[in-house]
């Protein structure tokens, strides 16, 4: 590991620790975020096994140590100790693997399909139970539904 952390690679690596993102230190030594993010990959795999999952554990109890200093004035209302319990949570997260891969918005709609489609089969399910309906009156009484569930999605409601 020693030639790894060695010249522009050692203070690629030592800034990326110091939580530099990638970007501010490509455009710091005139390379991309790409050979930066190389970089920080090679000299990471070069770390033994035993040594990576010992940091891993030191960064969570730092964390942890952190998270208890914030909270109480997170909770109080404190904007700026919230904003650190959001980054400390966020971070936390990444190192344990458990941040979520997809964006919120696609979960979001996903969701909406879900919450749609259960809209739908509950009134199909009221219609079903509603004897001498023509197919019309049927026809009408969804498509009134579904005209109020689009416009109340159009205004954020839904």
């Amino acid at each position: 590991m020693g030639e790894r952390l060695e010249g522009r690679n050692g203070q690629v690596w030592r800034l990326f620790l110091e939580g530099h993102t990638q970007e501010a230190i490509a455009e710091r030594f005139g390379i991309s975020q790409q050979r930066v993010s190389q970089i920080i990959d090679e000299v990471r795999e070069s770390i033994p096994e035993v040594a990576r999952v010992a940091a891993a554990l030191l960064d969570l109890e730092r964390l942890d140590l952190l998270m208890t200093g914030m909270m109480p004035p997170a909770l109080a209302g404190d904007a700026k100790a919230t904003a650190a319990v959001l980054r400390i949570l966020e971070r936390r997260a990444k190192a344990l693997g458990t941040d979520p891969s997809e964006p919120l918005e696609l979960v979001l709609d996903a969701r909406m399909d879900v919450v749609g489609q259960l809209v739908a089969d509950a009134l199909a399910a009221a219609m079903d139970a509603l004897p001498g309906l023509s197919q019309e009156q049927r026809i009408a009484a969804l498509s009134k539904a579904q005209e109020l569930l689009f416009r109340e999605g159009q205004d954020g409601v839904v």
